[in-house]
């Protein structure tokens, strides 16, 4: 269990929503310590074959099949 600001999110949960996009041929969620919100979640995802890469306007790079995937409640 991850707790993020005194909620529980489950890593399983979130890895069977993002294992449903099509990109996505598995991935591990674990939690990292936050020092603001206690710990949050981090997915290791591999992809089912090639993706392209688009740099964000902040400079960080993110993988276009997934921008705005994860807009759904993930707590339990």
């Amino acid at each position: 269990m991850i707790i993020r600001r005194g909620e529980d999110l489950s890593p399983g949960l979130i890895e069977s929503y993002l294992e449903r996009h099509r990109a996505v041929k598995e991935c591990c969620v674990v939690g990292i310590d936050d020092t603001d919100l206690g710990e949050v979640p981090v997915a290791f995802v591999v992809a089912r074959g090639a993706i392209r890469l688009k740099s964000a306007p902040n400079g960080n790079m993110r993988t276009t099949p997934f921008q705005g995937y994860m807009s759904l409640p993930i707590s339990t």
